[in-house]
């Protein structure tokens, strides 16, 4: 500021500047120069001022208002759901949080469908509960001891689903893990059992046809018998088949 115009003597003055942050005490300065740095200031607030000389019978000036911008305001928040129903929400703060603004806590606001929840804080996280999917948003507004707003509140809209739990599903895996493992070998197995089974089916089908073929073609319709062991040909050691009829047994030497 500048000297007021009565100044004229040359003999240097004092100052009186009053500041009166709103919704807080009124603040006295006595200075001797034509400027004063202000320690202390809270951001989000209007502060009005004015100067005055320390002389007997002077006035104030005209008084000044000036908003004091935001210093910063929650970053990088982030969601990490949890396992039941819940919410942790993670957020930075610039450090404006420190004696000079005086912190004193987060209020944490969450609004949705049917829900408005509000929720405070000293730390750079809070856990919420929500019952219900769907969309949500999340004001986080820093506060200093006075109840005034330090930082610009910050929005943060989230898409809330209900998660299955890690645990849970690691435990999922492992069972249809350990179901394959079980399942591909029986099924091999059972493969593999069918296949014979249907093999040998088969080959014992062609093998009765084939003995039922030969012994029609030896049977002899006025003896009743069949005779499989005339001179046919083999070897001294192949087995002989004798004949049968319907009252002797088939002999197999």
């Amino acid at each position: 500021w500048k000297p007021s115009c009565s100044d004229r003597s040359g003999i240097p003055e004092s100052y009186i500047v009053r500041i009166k942050p709103s919704g807080m005490k009124e603040q006295l300065y006595k200075v001797s120069t034509l400027n004063l740095s202000v320690p202390y200031i809270h951001d989000g607030i209007n502060y009005t001022m004015t100067v005055r000389t320390d002389s007997a019978g002077s006035q104030d000036s005209y008084p000044i208002t000036k908003f004091i911008s935001y210093v910063g305001k929650p970053f990088n928040i982030i969601v990490l759901y949890g396992d039941d129903n819940s919410v942790t929400l993670r957020w930075q703060f610039p450090p404006a949080q420190d004696q000079m603004n005086g912190f004193r806590q987060f209020v944490v606001r969450i609004k949705g469908d049917d829900v408005d929840q509000v929720d405070y804080t000293s730390k750079f996280e809070a856990t919420l509960h929500l019952e219900k999917e769907g969309k949500y948003t999340v004001t986080i507004t820093a506060k200093s001891k006075p109840g005034h707003t330090i930082g610009a509140p910050e929005n943060y809209g989230f898409l809330f689903e209900k998660h299955v739990s890690s645990a849970n599903t690691e435990v999922i895996s492992i069972s249809k893990t350990n179901l394959l493992a079980i399942l591909v070998p029986v099924a091999l197995v059972v493969v593999s059992l069918s296949a014979g089974l249907v093999f040998f089916i088969v080959r014992h089908k062609r093998l009765q046809r084939s003995f039922l073929a030969f012994a029609n073609s030896h049977y002899n319709i006025q003896s009743g018998t069949t005779t499989f062991s005339e001179d046919l040909g083999l070897d001294g050691d192949e087995p002989l088949i004798q004949g049968f009829s319907d009252d002797e047994p088939l002999v197999i030497a």
